[in-house]
């Protein structure tokens, strides 16, 4: 089997005839699912994206799209398997992806964060969706970028970006958990902060009194 490298972003299509079973990789944003029976003929193209690195068939796919598949393939410059059962897909990705979808590290997505890499995500934010929703949206193209980085991460950029460039918030009723969570961490940071400042200005006021007390008291008794 050629090597592929995904580590600079890229995803693997899973073009399927007969039904595949493989739930550790269902909602992978690098995999994407084409169920070949429900798509017209002329249109098996708009289904394949051009950061399409693998495409993995199977059996019960219509001709005309295997012909397809088989024949443009190469032609894109993307290697294609064929893989019977769900089984020998999910050792393909497990190959490719890893047992845990390639995740990145903690160290990495901190590293992302710190580089400022994000901002490169900007262009596809849609305002008008939750935080949560963007941070779906935004993940797929981290992924074709190459971006290390995960939804947690993207939520809470979306957070910051959002009251920063005064795009206003999402009412809460249509906003989920994760979106209001982050919010409420974010409130719950800087309340703390301003706690802090008061603490530090109230010692400073009382060592500055203290201090003139003493002065005062020194100068009576003598």
């Amino acid at each position: 089997m050629e090597k592929i490298d995904l580590s600079g972003g890229g995803i693997i299509i899973i073009a399927y005839g007969n039904p595949v079973t493989i739930k550790e990789f269902e909602n992978n944003p690098q995999v994407k699912w084409v169920d070949t029976k429900l798509i017209p003929n002329q249109e098996i193209g708009n289904h394949i994206p051009v950061n399409t690195r693998l495409i993995i068939l199977n059996e019960g796919i219509p001709h005309y799209h295997y012909l397809w598949l088989t024949t443009h393939a190469p032609k894109m410059k993307i290697v294609w398997l064929m893989r019977k059962s769900s089984q020998a897909i999910y050792e393909v990705l497990k190959e490719y992806l890893g047992s845990n979808g390639n995740k990145p590290s903690l160290d990495e997505v901190k590293d992302t964060q710190a580089k400022g890499k994000l901002l490169a995500l900007l262009p596809f934010v849609e305002w008008n969706k939750s935080n949560a929703e963007n941070a779906k949206i935004l993940m797929a193209k981290a992924l074709e970028l190459g971006i290390k980085t995960n939804e947690n991460s993207l939520a809470q950029f979306m957070s910051v970006k959002r009251r920063a460039l005064g795009h206003g918030g999402i009412v809460k009723s249509v906003r989920n958990q994760l979106d209001i969570s982050v919010d409420i961490l974010d409130e719950a940071i800087k309340n703390l902060a301003n706690i802090r400042d008061f603490l530090i200005s109230t010692s400073e006021e009382n060592r500055m009194l203290k201090s003139k007390a003493e002065k005062l008291k020194k100068v009576m008794e003598d």
